[in-house]
């Protein structure tokens, strides 16, 4: 307020603590830091990895694979998308990965299976160990499944080359 001469007399003043909100600012800055530098490094490891990593919703349609996946499929990322991955699977193995990835889902354990993928652009079949398991948002809610395949064709090719080896030694006259 100021006197007849337009000189202050006084003057008013409010003072709020906000020691609360910015310290409540800061932590939530920090959260999302932390959350941003977590992803950065999923992605990083997840270029990197010499696993194929995927993920899907909850009816199957892919909606990520890592580089590996798709060169072990022979598909590019955009053709991957959907149901565009189904394609890779082997046709002699589908039918049988459908169901075990079903009855997986249903009593709510981890899939884990062997199967072949046939590469889309050569033909080249690879034996995979392909695990998922279901992915959960904060409410608990499943939104979809998690996986991993991991080309185990080496593994398979010493296996039947040991099966043809006992099969030898079994017929051959003493």
């Amino acid at each position: 307020a100021r006197n007849s001469a337009g000189e202050a007399q006084y003057s008013i003043a409010v003072v709020e603590d906000i020691s609360d909100r910015k310290r409540s600012e800061a932590e939530r800055t920090g959260a999302e830091q932390a959350l941003r530098e977590s992803e950065s490094r999923y992605q990083i490891l997840a270029q990197i990895s010499p696993v194929g990593i995927f993920r899907t919703n909850t009816n199957g349609d892919c909606i990520y694979a890592n580089q590996r996946w798709c060169q072990i499929a022979g598909l590019t990322i955009e053709s991957a998308m959907g149901q565009g991955w189904v394609s890779a699977l082997h046709p002699d193995d589908r039918e049988r990965i459908f169901a075990e990835w079903y009855e997986a889902a249903q009593a709510g354990r981890l899939f884990q299976s062997e199967y072949r993928f046939r590469n889309v652009i050569t033909g080249q079949t690879t034996w995979v160990l392909g695990q998922a398991t279901a992915e959960y948002n904060s409410a608990g809610t499943e939104v979809g499944y998690v996986g991993t395949i991991t080309d185990i064709t080496e593994r398979k090719q010493r296996e039947a080359i040991s099966r043809q080896y006992e099969r030898m030694v079994e017929i051959s006259p003493d």
